[in-house]
């Protein structure tokens, strides 16, 4: 069988014989197998030859031969003379190029081999094509001295190794550990190179031909050197939220303009102490005034350290401008663990943020049950968001820091309710100015009528609070103390626990007309002066609304003057208002000419009864109660009045005695038909002293005073 092969080392014809097939008797078949092999010389290594395994003459003198690595010598074939002239330069970064004479007729490659200087032992890093006399080393270290040495490719220890070259590969001119060098740049002439969480600059035209150094937010750490004389250019450097910064500067730093930024690299006053002593050390007093170092924010007040404060005094009197700054925004402490990412959590500013967990830097990852949280910032009267959201906390601090201008995002941030009234206790007694925002999604129903004595009126006024609250507002307020011009909500959707709606007062007074859902508006506080009017009409839902006043009266009277238009209050086409209360109003008037009109009311109490008898009712007008389903319609309170008006209750489903003992009829007429309701009898209790009018279609009704006088009756 045929098999191809490629020789290993320089061997003749003869060695080839032997070793593949055992025998002399074979080199006439192998030639003739073999062509182009030259008979009369070394076939360089890596020649292709075919051989054939049927053509073993003696398998024993193959395996001998192979076994012992033997060769044949036959006094005839001469070894080649070694590569000489060897020459190493250091040719680009990380580069050095070679170069050799060859002595062998060209009929060889060679090995190349290379050692660090000072290492034993040398290592094969190339083998060349035939005839090849050069070779370029790349991805050296930089800065490092090289050896080489060559040899002919196949001849082991036949042939000699060339002479032994060495080069130096180019030295970066700034060595850096920095772990996101993606920023890095510099102003002037250079390359930068990033290998493994180092970078490396090289200044290829000189220190000299740079004028800036751009490293900031690129992850740096430890020592940073440009104290070097050569940097006579530099006028700017940045080295912003390093870790460990040990930053050493040089002469350059007296140049006219110079800037220096370590913003939020020395937060810390103990690290910040030898970095500014370092500067005051290398500062020439005779230097230009115009020189700016921005250190950023640091933790601590510098006047707590005398030595720190004097140092930083000493540069501003020599013509630094040393920026610093040690504002908190606010701190909070974490009530569950959960993952925290700080970046772009302030937006909308100018500067830098500083997040510190337990007193340490920190930028991402999970903070833990009881952890403090605290938040800096170098530009704190810039516009700033600053967001926590979905961090549950125990408490929120705010500073006054944070309430110029600003907006805290804090949607389900709140570990109890409690701790959301505890921050605006905080907002409060730092005198918010009236921009400052807060947004929150509360996590349990706040109702801020009910914890009034926590949140006061005065403080909803100077923070907003918006977005999808959870939020009972305390009350709509209705009248000239209002501040407002007017509302009409006519047709404007829903109003529901959660939402804001605005109170106003007008010359139409305030119309909720065509909405769909009026549900658990708890406290609608009313004013006398100025209101014309109330409409709440044609709306699908009123649960579960309380009417409030602080100034104990419900009345539509502008200036004491009469109103004529009618309708000035009207509850008419409501599906339910059930458990509506009307409480701590004392005093409910209706000028001459006006309508009380609660056509439609369904479900009226879930079917009961509508008790007014907190109210002291002087009712000049018409009381329309058509339509209702309410079973009981209670005046028991007492000096209330009813003029010479039309009291309608037509169609309703008032049944059963009806206490109106608190309530004088003055010629009132009394309209009753209760046609829907079965024939059931209608018995209405007056004060004593009532006098009625010839009542309307009324069957079956009986109206009777306290003291047992029937005043009507027709069953």
């Amino acid at each position: 069988m045929k098999l191809k092969k490629r020789t290993t080392e320089g061997m003749n014809l003869l060695d080839i014989v032997l070793t593949e097939e055992g025998s002399v008797e074979g080199i006439v078949n192998f030639l003739q197998r073999n062509p182009g092999i030259n008979p009369n010389g070394i076939i360089p290594a890596g020649t292709e030859i075919v051989v054939d395994t049927e053509e073993v003459q003696s398998r024993s003198v193959v395996d001998y031969l192979k076994g012992r690595n033997l060769r044949v010598n036959t006094g005839d074939i001469e070894s080649p003379a070694s590569p000489s002239e060897l020459i190493a330069v250091a040719t680009a970064i990380g580069e050095i190029t070679l170069s050799w004479a060859d002595n062998s007729q060209g009929l060889y490659g060679f090995e190349v081999w290379r050692r660090r200087k000072g290492a034993l032992e040398f290592t094969l890093v190339e083998e060349t094509d035939v005839a090849e006399v050069g070779y370029v080393d790349t991805g050296l270290g930089h800065g490092v001295t090289y050896e080489y040495k060559v040899r002919i490719l196949g001849f082991a220890g036949a042939v000699d190794y060339s002479n032994v070259a060495e080069a130096t590969t180019i030295s970066a001119d700034l060595v850096i550990n920095a772990s996101n060098p993606v920023g890095i740049s510099i102003a002037g002439t250079g390359e930068w190179r990033h290998e493994g969480g180092v970078s490396y600059l090289f200044a290829t035209a000189g220190k000299s031909a740079v004028s800036g150094i751009y490293l900031c937010d690129a992850g740096v750490s430890g020592v940073v050197d440009v104290s070097d004389a050569g940097w006579t250019s530099l006028v700017y450097l940045c080295v912003n939220k390093a870790t460990n910064l040990d930053l050493r500067v040089g002469d350059w730093i007296n140049q006219d303009g110079v800037t220096i930024e370590v913003v939020n690299s020395y937060v810390f006053k103990d690290l910040l102490k030898p970095f500014i002593a370092h500067v005051k050390q290398v500062n020439d007093v005779a230097a230009n005034p115009n020189r700016t170092l921005d250190i950023g924010i640091i933790t601590t007040d510098p006047a707590e350290d005398a030595d720190l404060l004097a140092d930083i005094d000493y540069l501003i009197a020599n013509g630094w401008n040393v920026k610093i700054v040690y504002d908190k925004l606010l701190s909070f402490k974490v009530s569950a663990k959960t993952f925290l990412d700080t970046r772009g959590r302030v937006t909308d500013n100018a500067g830098e943020d500083l997040w510190l967990v337990n007193g340490q830097v920190f930028v991402s990852g999970y903070v833990n049950q009881n952890d403090v949280v605290e938040v800096y910032h170098t530009e704190p009267a810039s516009l700033m968001d600053v967001i926590i959201d979905n961090i549950i906390s125990g408490n929120i601090i705010p500073t006054q820091s944070l309430l110029s201008g600003s907006k805290l995002s804090a949607r389900n941030s709140f570990a109890s309710k409690q701790v959301l009234f505890n921050l605006i206790y905080e907002i409060e007694g730092l005198n918010p100015l009236n921009e400052f925002t807060l947004d929150i999604l509360a996590s349990e129903t706040i109702d801020l009528y009910e914890d009034g004595d926590i949140l006061k009126s005065e403080l909803i006024d100077a923070v907003k609070v918006i977005d999808n609250l959870n939020v009972i507002y305390p009350k709509l307020r209705i009248g000239p103390d209002s501040g407002f011009s007017g509302f009409n909500a006519t047709g404007s959707g829903d109003y529901t626990e959660n939402e804001n709606v605005a109170w106003k007062e007008g010359d139409f007074g305030v119309s909720f007309d065509g909405n769909q859902i009026l549900n658990q508006i708890k406290y609608f506080e009313v004013f006398d002066d100025g209101l014309v009017g109330i409409f709440i009409r044609n709306n699908l839902n009123m649960e579960g609304w309380k009417i409030w006043s602080t100034q104990n009266t419900f009345s539509f009277n502008a200036g004491n003057t009469p109103i004529s238009t009618a309708d000035q209050i009207d509850f008419s086409n409501q599906v339910a208002i059930s458990q509506v209360i009307y409480n701590s109003i004392y005093e409910f008037k209706a000028p001459l000419g006006s309508t009380i009109n609660v056509l439609n009311l369904l479900n009226v109490d879930s079917g009961i009864h509508l008790d007014l008898s907190d109210y002291v009712i002087s009712l000049n007008a018409g009381f329309t109660f058509r339509y209702c389903s309410a079973e009981q319609l209670i005046f028991s309170g007492v000096g209330n009045s009813i003029g010479a008006v039309v009291c309608d209750f037509r169609d309703s489903k008032l049944r059963g005695v009806n206490d109106w003992s608190g309530v004088t009829l003055n010629n009132t007429t009394i309209r009753y038909q209760n046609a829907d309701n079965g024939g059931f009898p209608l018995e209405i209790i007056v004060a004593d002293g009532s006098t009625i009018a010839a009542p309307l279609e009324n069957k079956p009704l009986k109206i009777r005073t306290v003291d047992g006088t029937i005043l009507y009756s027709n069953y």
